[in-house]
């Protein structure tokens, strides 16, 4: 009976050792498992920190563009007033230049133009 209970002993220690070694290979998959979770908490933190970077610089290039459309509706709409006061230049010159031309046909020595007089040789 000794012999029997030395043996269930034995069977016991070769049965705890090996528990022992599955429970020290579960242990360490736990620990590269909560590794790798580690490192993929710290990718998506640095994947949001990205996109919230690229979020801003695409708001920021949004109200950029935003201030140029605004630029360009200004400057054309400076075009057109500058294209509308040409137009009225261009009108209001070529009556002056035919008052100039009859003047000049009446008495070649003087031109008398916008209430200034010049001498022409």
């Amino acid at each position: 009976m000794l012999q029997a209970a030395e043996a269930l002993l034995a069977q016991e220690r070769a049965s705890n050792e090996a528990l022992t070694k599955e429970l020290a290979a579960l242990r360490l998959v736990a620990a590269e498992g909560e590794q790798a979770l580690a490192r993929a908490a710290a990718a998506a933190r640095d994947a949001g920190a990205r996109a919230a970077k690229e979020a801003a610089a695409a708001q920021e290039a949004a109200q950029e563009a935003a201030g140029l459309r605004a630029e360009l509706a200004a400057a054309r709409a400076e075009l057109a007033s500058a294209t509308t006061l040409q137009q009225g230049l261009l009108k209001e010159l070529g009556v002056l230049s035919s008052r100039c031309a009859a003047f000049l046909q009446g008495s070649p020595s003087l031109f008398l133009c916008c209430s200034h007089c010049f001498l022409i040789p």
